[in-house]
């Protein structure tokens, strides 16, 4: 479908990106994405929660872009925000911390 291939577009631009480590642009990219995903059926933000939570990273000055990954009943947002930046984690949470030096969870 149309909205499917403008989401293939954005792959080799996400590939620089990351390549480039230019996090304006990788923002910028998994953005339009999630709008496109959205966008491409209504049932994705169905549930009141998801649209809850889908509003409020949406509102946060500190996060820098966020998705739903998954599909079905387990799916899970990714969002990315500014290291030094405070923002308010919902019940239930899971913060994954990635750098260099690997991956680290902690369940909140």
């Amino acid at each position: 479908t149309p909205k499917d291939s403008a989401l293939l577009t954005l792959v080799d631009d996400m590939t620089r990106a990351i390549r480039d480590e230019d996090l304006i642009e990788f923002s910028r990219i998994l953005k339009e994405g999630w709008t496109l995903k959205k966008a491409s059926s209504k049932k994705i933000l169905e549930n009141e929660r998801v649209k809850e939570i889908d509003d409020a990273l949406a509102a946060s000055s500190s996060v820098l872009c966020h998705k739903l990954c998954g599909a079905g009943n387990g799916g899970f947002f990714l969002f990315f925000k500014l290291e030094d930046e405070e923002m308010k984690i919902p019940p239930g949470a899971i913060r994954v911390n990635i750098d260099y030096a690997g991956v680290t969870v902690t369940r909140l």
